[in-house]
């Protein structure tokens, strides 16, 4: 899939098959392996890398715009030669959060956004950056990834039905939990 140039979509399909199943580090890393070959397609197309995010913003389609903001992220993690999701996430430039926040506060009229997460978590953790289950889980229970002890299921996407009307901060959820980042 990945050696047919024609197609411009290839790294979608793969994230999609990636993405459609439970996660599993092994097949991710492979799927990561694959991508990584593909570095300088990245490099040289990234300034088109938000256009499908935005589209679906503008759509209110929060399923969808919660897809591409993972997968944007992928590609970042490859475009910047990260390691893993750990490295992406504590290292990823500033100017691609705030990108990807300006978009999502834009759209959803301020409820919906990377920094608004990031500061309700900073909040509960007292400004420490180790994990912790509890607050992990409080954390879950604030943006709305949760009810009570369960967690809300990605497999089916219960989590992408839930509106800026009943949630702020609920999105983006599916690349936080893509990966386990105590691994």
């Amino acid at each position: 899939a990945f050696a047919d140039k024609k197609n411009t979509e290839r790294f979608r399909e793969q994230f999609n098959k990636m993405i459609s199943v439970q996660y599993h580090k092994e097949a991710d890393r492979a799927y990561e392996k694959e991508l990584r070959k593909q570095r300088e397609y990245l490099i040289e197309n990234q300034g088109q890398i938000y256009q499908k995010l935005e589209k679906y913003l503008e759509q209110q389609d929060w399923k969808k715009s919660d897809y591409e903001t993972a997968f944007i992220m992928y590609q970042w993690m490859v475009i910047e030669n990260y390691n893993d999701f750990y490295d992406l996430f504590s290292q990823v430039s500033l100017e691609v959060i705030d990108e990807i926040d300006r978009l999502w506060m834009k759209h959803s009229e301020g409820k919906f956004g990377i920094k608004g997460q990031a500061k309700i978590y900073r909040d509960l953790v007292g400004g420490t950056g180790e994990y912790n289950y509890e607050i992990w889980d409080r954390f879950g229970d604030l943006v709305g990834w949760k009810q009570g002890e369960r967690w809300f299921n990605l497999d089916n996407m219960e989590v992408a039905y839930r509106t800026p009307e009943t949630h702020y901060n609920h999105f983006s959820v599916l690349m936080y939990c893509r990966g386990d980042l105590r691994d």
